[in-house]
């Protein structure tokens, strides 16, 4: 895992159904691993929520804690879910409201 350098990155709809079958779980690993904030567009069901947390699990260590994953509702008139890894030496907070989304790194 890399240290210091944080990414965002915004998955689509469309973009989840097309490799939902095709590793999606290793895709967001990949991207978790390499400390990005992942934002997808609607939900995971709660068995790709199991299968990501139990992968997560193997990389746990003592800068790299997991992950948390936050659903937000109602964000511009849609759901989103955000994914981001847990470390030793920085906290993400994230505020969201009908239309407006702010991450913050507390670092």
């Amino acid at each position: 895992m890399k240290h210091g350098l944080l990414k965002v990155e915004y998955i689509t709809r469309d973009y989840l159904k097309r490799i939902r079958n095709n590793g999606l779980i290793q895709f967001l690993l990949n991207r978790i691993l390499d400390n990005s904030v992942v934002i997808l567009e609607g939900s995971l069901n709660p068995l790709l929520q199991s299968e990501l947390l139990m992968e997560i699990f193997n990389y746990t260590d003592m800068q790299f804690f997991g992950v948390d994953i936050k659903t937000i509702k109602k964000f511009s008139k849609r759901e989103i879910t955000i994914i981001y890894p847990r470390r030793k030496d920085w906290e993400l907070d994230i505020r969201a409201t009908i239309d407006y989304l702010s991450l913050v790194v507390k670092a």
